[in-house]
């Protein structure tokens, strides 16, 4: 029923489908290069601790440079309409095509790859642990004891799945020691008071006991989530948009046959012109054959 009625949409009606589609798909376009920018800003805590390919820069990347090719893609489609061009239309669609296996891989590694990406987050957690330094994505040498104690402090938790995670590290590889930053801030008067309290392991009940594992996973999938059901809508949309290709092919072809018909009359019309230019005496009768007087004609 629906095709039937897309089948029959005149041609005006056509390409005020494509161009709401296409106005549609820039917003999307905005708002995923609008994202990329805010998980740029707002979601780089703890990147030091998070795998590159799980990490907020990453899928702020993904997202801005997403954004940024739709709307490269709609001027695209501008044009389309604007020119009448069939070439650019082939292109839009090779385009949106590319685009939406892009997201389709996108939402299918994010909705079903989940359980294999936390045990990968957990073990590279575990061997972080153990080292006392990390290369940031920029190169630059990162202690990462700041980086724990920043995200024990901020999420209240001490080790992975235990503050026992701690026991042995390098940092004190004879001791049953934690950071100070697993210290419950809630056992003590001031945070001064948290001084050296993780090398006190008869006292462990002063220690967060939830691991950071489960509440870091928590927070590093919360843009992971964003990215694939912002996957999930841009390929809804491309959907949309290439039928919107599909229907506006039409009309497109009519102006390109209805061009061909009058390109060529007016071939025809100036060669026709041409050849009388180049053959004036061709519409001039002979003179020997012409009466001399009047009186001849009488």
């Amino acid at each position: 029923m629906i095709i039937n009625k897309l089948a029959n949409l005149t041609q005006k009606d056509r390409e005020t489908f494509f161009w709401i589609s296409n106005f549609i798909l820039l917003v999307c376009g905005v708002v995923s290069f609008i994202i990329g920018i805010w998980m740029y800003i707002e979601k780089s805590d703890f990147a030091e601790l998070t795998p590159a390919s799980y990490s907020a820069m990453t899928s702020a990347g993904i997202c801005a440079f997403t954004g940024a090719s739709m709307c490269i893609i709609c001027i695209i489609g501008c044009l389309v309409v604007w020119f009448r061009s069939k070439i650019m239309l082939i292109t839009y669609v090779a385009f949106i095509i590319i685009l939406g296996i892009t997201q389709l891989l996108i939402t299918i590694t994010g909705l079903f790859n989940t359980e294999n990406a936390q045990e990968f987050i957990r073990k590279d957690l575990l061997k972080n642990i153990n080292s006392t330094h990390v290369l940031s994505q920029m190169g630059h040498k990162v202690e990462l004891r700041i980086t724990w104690d920043h995200m024990q402090e901020t999420l209240q938790c001490c080790g992975v799945d235990r503050p026992d995670d701690w026991f042995y590290s390098k940092q004190w590889p004879n001791s049953q020691y934690v950071p100070d930053s697993c210290c419950n801030i809630t056992n003590f008067a001031s945070e001064n008071d948290t001084y050296h309290c993780g090398m006190l392991p008869e006292n462990r009940n002063l220690w967060h006991q939830q691991g950071c594992y489960p509440v870091f996973i928590d927070w590093l999938f919360h843009h992971i989530y964003i990215i694939t059901w912002l996957a999930v809508v841009l390929v809804i949309v491309e959907i949309i948009v290439l039928i919107a290709s599909i229907l506006i092919w039409k009309p497109i072809s009519e102006f390109h046959r209805i061009h061909q018909k009058r390109n060529h009359r007016r071939r025809l019309v100036e060669e026709a012109n041409e050849e009388l230019r180049l053959n004036p005496m061709d519409r001039i009768g002979n003179a020997a054959n012409e009466p001399e007087s009047v009186d001849q004609i009488t």
